[in-house]
């Protein structure tokens, strides 16, 4: 009788766990779509603040707030292969891309896929559009 009672307790046990489970599952996806929007919105912001600002302007601003003041501009550092390969698949699709999408054709975690445009964008190799795609470098962009 005393295993039947334990073994009652272990299932009582897993269905809590497993109700808790859910629960984180579903508050992580609520965080992802809430990072997901608020990144889509920094893009746009970005993007806005880079419009108000000549051209040339918003490194010298940027570079201004950035804590090492390097003075070599971002867009003359030499990328690494894996930003140069996120650039050459923007480059080549010649639209807008979302993170998604470069993480899908180039076989990489989409985190990876965002931090590498990031990168690409602060060295002025992408922009940033709005709604968080990532595009090349056109005359009707090169404020951004």
């Amino acid at each position: 009788m005393a295993v039947r009672e334990h073994l009652q307790a272990l299932v009582k046990e897993i269905k809590e766990l497993s109700f808790h489970l859910g629960q984180v599952a579903e508050r992580l996806a609520n965080d992802q779509r809430e990072y997901q929007e608020i990144n889509a919105n920094l893009c746009g912001k970005q993007a806005e603040f880079d419009s108000l600002v000549p051209p040339g302007g918003s490194a010298r601003i940027l570079g201004a707030l950035s804590a090492s003041n390097d003075p070599v501009p971002l867009a003359s550092r030499s990328l690494s292969p894996s930003v140069k390969t996120v650039v050459d698949f923007v480059l080549s699709e010649g639209r807008d891309v979302t993170p998604s999408e470069v993480a899908e054709a180039l076989g990489i975690e989409l985190q990876n896929a965002r931090q590498r445009l990031w990168r690409a964008t602060k060295a002025r190799q992408v922009v940033c559009t709005r709604r968080g795609k990532y595009g090349p470098v056109r005359s009707d962009n090169l404020g951004n």
